[in-house]
């Protein structure tokens, strides 16, 4: 079994790079508390008697809405 790793809630555990669309391209700096929060909703949205155990997902994992809003929580939950 894997390790578990406390975290802080403020603690930053993701930057992703912004496109630079108004300039240069900047690190967004996501916190762990931010994860768990959209983790948390995505659970919250696909509660059911029997959630799916797998899931499609046409984004890209380089994306922060492909990795955090799909794969993660995804992963979290067991499913594939």
């Amino acid at each position: 079994m894997a390790e578990r790793l406390d975290h802080t809630s403020d603690q930053i555990v993701q930057m992703l790079y912004t496109s630079g669309t108004t300039g240069t391209p900047k690190g967004a700096l996501i916190t762990m508390g931010s994860l768990n929060r959209q983790h948390r909703q995505h659970r919250e949205r696909d509660a059911t008697d029997r959630p799916p155990s797998r899931y499609l997902s046409a984004l890209p994992l380089f994306h922060g809405a492909g990795l955090n809003v799909l794969a993660n929580p995804v992963l979290m939950t067991g499913a594939t």
